[in-house]
């Protein structure tokens, strides 16, 4: 269920982001998983949310697209699986299916565990 949808947040400049910590995330969307997981999905593109706050979503669900909002340099999802909808709290470990590393070989794996900045691509 979406629990916070944040659509209309600029980029950011460097001296506004200590004012409010989490505008750092930009557009972002916020989904309780209902098992004690949420999803953070940041820096969306601005006026983009095709959900609102308290919607049931599924997978294959649009939710919005892919922007420049917040505090980036490039367009970008950034997705944290975390413990609570706080600003502070801590991550979780995330894997995801039909994707491949973005390397010489990719791999393929029914499932895979990115390690951090790591680039992958889903397979259709």
């Amino acid at each position: 269920m979406i629990i916070k949808c944040i659509p209309e947040t600029p980029l950011l400049e460097e001296f506004k982001l200590f004012d409010n910590p989490v505008s750092l995330f930009g557009n972002h969307v916020i989904i309780d998983h209902e098992n004690g997981e949420y999803s953070l999905l940041a820096h969306l593109m601005k006026g983009s949310l095709k959900v609102k706050k308290g919607q049931r979503v599924e997978r294959n669900t649009r939710i919005a697209d892919l922007g420049l909002s917040g505090c980036t340099s490039w367009c970008h999802l950034h997705h944290e699986l975390r413990e609570s909808a706080e600003f502070d709290c801590h991550g979780l470990p995330s894997s995801f299916s039909r994707v491949s590393p973005v390397t010489d070989s990719p791999r393929g794996d029914k499932r895979l565990n990115p390690q951090s900045g790591m680039v992958v691509i889903t397979q259709s």
